[in-house]
């Protein structure tokens, strides 16, 4: 059928606008999809159901009998393990200075992170409790995605996590895999510490590798800024690339 020149001038600056609908409806579509797969970000954990309440009472009664160690790495308290208040279990009854984090089955590099707690005068700080967490292998804080949406989320979730209380030499070792970096970042790689101990004040830093790719001259000069503690790799300990730091706490 044949169109006037009206009709064909209509059609004509129409199609632009029909186009750019269709561009856009495309774009919504491949949005949602990649929100749809974006492992970015993952919601905060529920308060506890039913039956994690069951298994934190099962998780009470083994802590009497089992190590900080031995109760991170029971298979059967894994879905607490993003719960703050089994931390808190946790944390009860950390008394050892040595302390593993993963799971056999965890992929990565093993390492072993190793040093002394010390005070200002350099006089080791026995029974300091240490909380310990970091991302995965590939970089992520929880099993479903990389960070923990909420506030302190990764600190208070972080699904790979510990606690340690320095000897009496104010020593202390981690057993676990050498982190990866976070996605989609070019931040270093780093190992969560915080620090409590009596008449000093609480720390909260990051262990940093030397060797790190991802180390370069801007990010040292902003983990000197913010006081984060840097380690080459030094002989191994349980044949593993070790690093060893030297923390140092303020008297409160």
């Amino acid at each position: 059928m044949e169109i006037t020149r009206r009709q064909a001038l209509v059609r004509a600056s129409v199609a632009p606008i029909v186009a750019s609908k269709a561009l856009s409806a495309l774009a919504g579509q491949v949005a949602d999809a990649q929100a749809a797969t974006d492992a970015q970000f993952t919601p905060p954990p529920s308060a506890p159901t039913d039956e994690e309440l069951q298994l934190l009472a099962s998780a009470v009664e083994s802590a009497r009998r089992m190590s900080a160690t031995q109760l991170v790495q029971d298979a059967r308290f894994l879905p607490l393990h993003a719960q703050p208040i089994f931390r808190q279990l946790v944390k009860a009854i950390a008394r050892d200075s040595v302390l593993t984090i993963p799971r056999d089955e965890e992929p990565g590099t093993r390492i072993v992170v190793a040093g002394s707690i010390v005070g200002p005068s350099g006089r080791p700080v026995a029974g300091a409790v240490a909380y310990v967490y970091h991302t995965s292998a590939k970089g992520w804080y929880s099993d479903k995605a990389a960070h923990i949406r909420s506030w302190a989320g990764d600190a208070r979730h972080s699904r790979l996590f510990g606690y340690l209380k320095t000897g009496q030499d104010g020593s202390f070792e981690v057993r676990t895999i050498r982190p990866g970096g976070y996605p989609r970042s070019m931040l270093a790689q780093h190992i969560h510490l915080e620090v409590e101990a009596n008449a000093y004040v609480p720390l909260a830093t990051e262990l940093l590798f030397d060797d790190d790719p991802r180390l370069t001259a801007e990010q040292r000069d902003h983990a000197k800024r913010e006081a984060f503690f840097i380690a080459a790799q030094s002989p191994g300990l349980q044949n593993k690339p070790t690093y060893r730091y030297r923390v140092t706490l303020e008297k409160a």
